[in-house]
């Protein structure tokens, strides 16, 4: 159950949306409506926050704290501390600075330069923002030097090569970036190589591929946990895996080798990372596999004219998914054959109270 306290935060934008009056309220589904980023007015004004879990609730404040206009207002409402109970206070000011952490908005930074007791550093450290990168280096007597490992920023490595004693070389090949790992390469033997099927970056699959019978291969082919692209460079053949990884560079890849994936066997991996979004690896996709295909045209906003042209394709369970306007008119006329679950994390489900734009907008 969230603080009383933050029913109150937004109670200026409390009607800036709306759930669209087609839609049943009762068979929302809670836990993934906490996770929907227009939702916070209906959970707020339908007390539905009484009933949230802990992880619910955490759901929940990522949201308002990704909402800048908002984030002012939900630290001083999480700093009321005597409106709820000293374990009630300590979770949720968790919650607000291990969000507030990973953001790099102007209203985030400020806060976090202000409040450097406040702030998660293993969060912190992990943020690959210019600005956050200064206030590491000006505050490095806080900083979690293992989670400065997964930073991004190339700057974030300069820093660890300029204290070397605090350099893990296992964790630079587990999460190290592409200049990393070629500084760590010379190191990897046999027995750390395990690491690299960790790794989301390029250059580990290449440093991993060059290791003559590298027993790790197979295993890092289909590592649920890696989140780049493999090839093999003895056969010249491009191979996705599940990933996270959503760039131009991976995309290329895909369209350039198109008869060489193995879809029917990584198609899992490429619709979970690409589905949702991307519209040119679908007309690559062999036609044979019917329900990779649907499944991706019914979920992507953008092929909506391939299930105008081909009402066959629909999966409903994936269009609960999309976002596109003539998706939410199927889905009211055929409401017997929505997935709630995925339909209450869907965004579209919530439209703008036209009383409250002038409000809001201005």
């Amino acid at each position: 159950m969230l603080p009383e306290c933050v029913e109150n935060i937004i109670n200026e934008y409390a009607d800036e949306y709306v759930l669209r009056d087609w839609i049943d309220p009762n068979k929302l589904y809670l836990p993934t409506l906490c996770t929907n980023e227009n939702a916070t007015s209906f959970i707020i004004n339908n007390r539905l926050y009484e009933k949230l879990s802990l992880s619910e609730a955490h759901s929940f404040i990522k949201n308002l704290v990704k909402k800048e206009t908002r984030s002012q207002s939900l630290y001083k409402a999480i700093m009321k501390k005597d409106i709820y109970s000293d374990k009630i206070y300590r979770q949720y000011h968790r919650y607000y600075w291990r969000e507030m952490s990973a953001l790099d908005t102007d209203v985030a930074l400020y806060l976090i330069r202000n409040n450097l007791h406040f702030v998660n550093w293993s969060v912190l450290s992990r943020n690959p923002n210019d600005e956050v990168i200064d206030i590491i280096q000006d505050n490095i007597h806080l900083v979690s030097w293992y989670h400065l490992h997964m930073n991004d920023n190339p700057r974030a490595f300069e820093i660890l090569k300029s204290h070397p004693d605090r350099i893990n070389i296992n964790l630079l090949i587990k999460h190290g970036n592409d200049e990393a790992l070629r500084f760590v390469q010379p190191q990897i033997t046999l027995d750390t190589a395990w690491y690299l099927q960790s790794n989301p970056h390029l250059q580990a699959a290449k440093i991993l591929y060059a290791i003559p019978c590298n027993y790790y291969r197979h295993d890092f082919k289909y590592s649920p946990y890696n989140a780049g692209y493999l090839f093999n460079i003895e056969h010249d053949t491009y191979r996705l895996v599940d990933s996270g990884v959503n760039t131009s560079e991976v995309i290329n890849i895909i369209v350039n080798n198109a008869p060489n994936i193995h879809w029917d066997h990584l198609w899992n991996g490429l619709f979970k990372t690409f589905g949702a979004t991307n519209t040119e690896i679908y007309r690559y996709i062999p036609d044979n596999l019917l329900k990779i295909k649907s499944r991706w045209a019914s979920m992507n906003a953008g092929l909506i004219d391939e299930i105008k042209e081909d009402p066959s394709l629909i999966v409903w369970k994936s269009l609960s998914h999309n976002t596109h306007e003539y998706a939410m008119e199927l889905l009211k006329k055929n409401q017997d054959k929505i997935a709630y679950g995925n339909l209450s994390k869907n965004p579209s489900i919530f439209v703008l109270n036209k009383k409250n734009i002038s409000k809001v907008m201005g």
